[in-house]
């Protein structure tokens, strides 16, 4: 879980019109918004589609 926070806190920070700390940014994230997070990064970020690691729903 605790990658999964640096994942969502990067991701949100980095789109956030103002500096947030990592607390806020994982605050900002409801739980069941957390896999839509996950699916939007392994499907945006290149060379993540031979990583067979993680969740089944997130392999490629």
């Amino acid at each position: 879980m605790r990658a999964t926070n640096h994942l969502i806190y990067s991701a949100i920070a980095s789109n956030y019109s103002s500096n947030l700390t990592y607390r806020q940014a994982v605050r900002l994230v409801k739980l069941e918004d957390i896999e839509k997070i996950l699916i939007f990064i392994a499907q945006n970020v290149p060379g993540l589609e031979n990583v067979n690691k993680g969740p089944a729903s997130l392999r490629m």
